[in-house]
């Protein structure tokens, strides 16, 4: 079926044509209810109409649905409009790999992370049950972001497929049954990466799309195609009896690149490399430790023994790169296990105490976001393939476990729920507006219902929640959070916020029945429980474990440093940064402590450099008006400092040290001035010249949280993000004419993240009252009615997220993923109205930017060489205390 741009189907405005091939037609279509750019696949006419043929299709699409990898792109739907089916596809911009190889091979560094990227999208879908069976340059598209993503799934077959299945159907590649043999153009650009036993028409496995993928290997390292031919039965000659040309591998290939690739290549598909993980694992390998690295089998002796019990590591999701063995104390043999697990996705965003270990040892629960910035609640099994996402768990956050395994608690829209492990019907046990972290017990949830107060305890089966601690006023209490429970399901410990804390904060017990704590020790992250007489917490970045006795809770002896450094800087949470198991196995996120470049990105994937380079512990907060200067923010364990970049001069000068740094500080419009909170008190807005340094007090305070988020054109004001008593975040404004406090927006939502046009007319603010962050404008001073814009990403606690164009006929914003920026036109006479958003730039993970939309680029700090998102697992961790003693 052909489309006209311009047209509709269904929701879908039709954008442009993609491309057409021998399955039907691709358009690029706007999803005019949830405002993003999506592919849309129409169905070519012979299959419209065939019942047998669409009732198969559907069975397939459902399965490749629960694809969810960064490396596939995401099928969407499969819909009907006017009695015709089409797929909706998650839209990826950028270069197929095939145009990028027209220019020539790929360096050596780039194809091997191309080529890994590659091999973990289609390890996904084998452990799906999947095989593409069309793998080749043309089905993976290269994003300005630097992803891979791996095209046409929808052309895949499924495992679980009746061998009796025949004749032409939508999982059949396009090489089979394709009767226009003049059709060159499409298929010799896919019979070239056909394995032998697909050219002869065998049953094929997922061993036809390892050979695919060798050929896409290749072709990558040398530029041309392995096999070539002026027609259809050329090629499948030269497929079914040449050898490939080893000689045209460029002389740097590594030997065990090259022994990879020939393993890939075996005609015979029983001598061929068996698993597509197996290739992932010798590539990461490869660019991990260089061509003259051992062998990756050789690198870990211990894990094939344990290869049974560990393949959920090895598999879909999460991958093992590395372990070591020691011995357990206590006259155990088990060995210490290290291992470096993978995130699920490449651009990882989970943050300290978003995971949990299982008190069983069993599983690994997490939060991921989807590809609209969703997150949901995922659970790994540690003796099953695949990583399951738990159904209705939207926005879900802080996810823990009941005492035997079997349940979940997490927190999402305001509320604490729970729900069963293997998944089922999610029950609301109590509101919750702003959760930080809870503990399950012996019938109880110990959880902090917001950002500021006491704990609360309420029955796992829900009810009336009630204190179970006590804010100390004499240590300037503000928040208890993250607690953790001992093995006895009555006593908890816990991380508390105190006003004017610096780096660490006071860790305390206490317990079900006495609400008044003590104090144990200081920490960075909040203490978790690893048995009944041993705490783990962090300390300027290092992870200790302190013994403890365990009939007084009191500490014994010094801590013992586990491992240094973790993720585990001045934390504004306070999460833990680690996780345990009963059984002795912990999960933690390692310090990334790579520089970071300081580079211009521009809106079609270009990377301009500064020139400028600074340690892996800073972060971008805001450009100044002109766009000459930089505020950067620096981060460590003993609080953050401030920075002011010459961009001109390439220099940085640090204008305020460690402790006296301001929380995302913004400029007053001339750029003489920066408002904001000191990061150790949070209630104060003050202000700083951002030449000397010197800073003087605006406002003093005594809400929990207070961040000022842009200054009034004018200068005459300064607008703010503030958790409220209610526990919710509000909008107000300080004007310097009376030294006064005002409201703006106080409403059930969090309202937050609020900037003025540069006209001083209207404001943009984030909101949540539907239920998820959304952006919307309104009036400024006063109100004139909200309209949406769009949807974007949490941003309450003042990082830059949305952006006025200097002539205001322009807004822009962090979308969902919390990468995207999305912008839309905005008219304001006769009324306001707004365009519907469309996509600018993709950024990549990095530890800050902002956007200067009027040039169409952002700035951002980009770390330096690759490193794996990952998680790090240790099993049986409880030997190395007493190494170390």
């Amino acid at each position: 079926m052909s489309l006209s741009p311009a047209g509709r189907l269904g929701p879908y405005e039709i954008v442009s044509l993609l491309g057409r091939g021998g399955m039907g037609e691709v358009y690029l279509a706007r999803d005019t209810r949830l405002g993003r750019d999506v592919a849309i696949k129409a169905l070519p006419d012979a299959f419209a109409h065939d019942p047998e043929r669409l009732a198969r299709f559907e069975r397939e699409a459902r399965l490749l649905a629960s694809l969810k990898h960064p490396n596939i792109a995401a099928i969407y739907g499969l819909e009907e409009s006017d009695g015709q089916r089409y797929l909706v596809l998650e839209y990826v911009a950028g270069l197929t790999l095939a145009e990028r190889l027209a220019a020539g091979p790929l360096p050596l560094d780039e194809a091997l992370d191309v080529c890994t990227q590659i091999a973990a999208g289609v390890e996904a879908a084998h452990e799906s049950g999947v095989v593409h069976r069309d793998l080749k340059p043309a089905n993976v598209k290269l994003t300005p972001a630097g992803e891979v993503k791996v095209l046409d799934f929808g052309l895949a077959k499924s495992g679980t497929a009746s061998a009796s299945d025949s004749g032409l159907n939508l999982s059949h590649s396009p090489t089979v049954g394709v009767q226009a043999a003049t059709s060159a153009g499409v298929i010799l650009g896919t019979a070239a990466y056909m394995s032998p036993e697909q050219a002869r028409g065998r049953p094929v496995d997922r061993r036809t799309d390892i050979w695919s993928f060798g050929c896409v290997l290749y072709e990558c390292l040398t530029g041309t195609p392995l096999h070539r031919g002026e027609t259809v039965s050329d090629l499948i000659a030269n497929i079914l009896a040449r050898e490939p040309s080893w000689t045209e591998l460029p002389p740097q290939t590594p030997q065990r690149l090259r022994a990879l690739l020939a393993r890939c290549l075996r005609k015979d598909a029983r001598e061929r490399q068996r698993d597509i993980g197996d290739v992932r694992l010798e590539l990461t390998e490869i660019r991990a430790h260089g061509p003259d690295a051992p062998a990756a089998a050789a690198v870990a002796p211990a894990r094939a023994a344990r290869s049974t019990r560990l393949a959920w590591i090895t598999a879909g999701v999460f991958a093992i790169v590395a372990a070591a063995a020691a011995l357990m104390p206590r006259g155990a043999t088990a060995p210490v296990t290290r291992m470096t697990v993978l995130a699920p996705n490449l651009e990882f965003r989970t943050i300290l105490g978003d995971f949990a270990m299982a008190p069983d040892g069993h599983a690994i629960a997490f939060t991921q976001s989807d590809s609209a910035g969703a997150k949901h609640l995922f659970v790994r099994e540690l003796d099953h393939a695949g990583a399951r996402l738990i159904a209705s768990t939207e926005n879900a956050a802080w996810p823990f476990w009941s005492p035997d395994s079997r349940d979940l608690g997490f927190f999402a829209g305001g509320r604490l729920l729970r729900v069963p492990a293997g998944g089922g019907a999610v029950r609301a046990l109590c509101d919750a507006p702003l959760g930080r972290g809870a503990a399950w017990g012996d019938g109880q949830i110990v959880f902090a219902p917001s950002a500021r107060g006491p704990l609360f305890a309420v029955d796992d089966e829900g009810g009336t929640p009630r204190a179970v601690t006590v804010l100390d006023t004499t240590r300037h209490d503000i928040s208890h959070r993250f607690p953790s429970m001992a093995p006895d399901g009555r006593h908890f410990v816990f991380a508390v916020q105190t006003r004017g804390a610096r780096g660490t904060a006071p860790a305390c017990v206490a317990s079900l029945s006495d609400p008044h704590a003590r104090v144990l020790f200081e920490a960075s992250t909040a203490p978790v429980f690893a048995g009944p007489d041993r705490l783990l917490f962090t300390r300027d970045r290092a992870l200790l474990v302190q013994a403890i006795d365990a009939g007084s809770g009191k500490p014994t002896g010094r801590p013992i440093v586990l491992e240094e450094p973790l993720n585990a800087d001045a934390d504004i949470y306070q999460s833990p940064a680690i996780s345990c198991s009963r059984t002795g196995t912990m999960v933690y996120i390692p310090a990334d402590q790579r520089p970071r470049d300081l580079v211009w990105i521009t809106t079609d994937g270009h990377t301009l450099p500064t020139g400028l380079r600074t340690d892996a512990t800073s972060g971008v907060s805001q450009l100044s008006p002109d766009r000459s200067r930089l505020a950067l923010i620096g981060y460590e364990p003993a609080g953050f400092s401030l920075s002011v970049v010459d961009l001109a001069q390439r220099r940085i000068t640090q204008i305020a040290p460690m402790g006296r740094g301001l929380f995302f500080p913004v400029w007053s419009a001339d750029g003489t001035q920066l408002a904001g909170n000191h990061s150790d008190n949070t209630t104060d807005l003050v202000k700083i010249d951002p030449t000397s340094g010197v800073d003087s007090m605006l406002f003093a305070g005594h809400s929990m949280w207070r961040v000022a988020t842009a200054w009034t054109p004018a200068r005459d004001a300064v607008l703010y993000s503030e958790l409220t008593p209610e526990r919710k975040y509000d909008i107000g404004y300080f004007t310097f004419s009376d030294g006064k406090l005002h409201p703006y927006l106080s409403t059930p939502a969090n309202e937050g993240a609020a900037v003025v046009s540069h006209d001083g007319r209207w404001v943009a603010y984030q909101s949540d009252a539907s239920g998820r962050d959304e952006v919307f404008v309104d009036g400024f001073p006063g109100h004139a009615g909200a309209q949406r814009v769009g949807a974007t990403s949490d941003a309450l606690n003042g990082a830059p997220a949305i952006w006025w164009r200097p002539d205001d006929r322009e807004l822009s914003f962090v979308g969902a993923d919390g990468s995207s920026i999305y912008s839309v036109s905005v008219q304001t006479a006769p009324r306001l109205t707004f365009s519907p958003p469309r996509l600018m730039m993709k950024l990549p993970a990095t530890a800050g930017y902002d956007y200067a939309p009027e040039l169409g680029r952002a700035i951002a700090l980009v770390p330096v060489g690759s490193q794996p998102a990952a998680f790090t697992v240790v099993q049986n961790w409880a030997k190395e205390p007493a190494a170390k003693r």
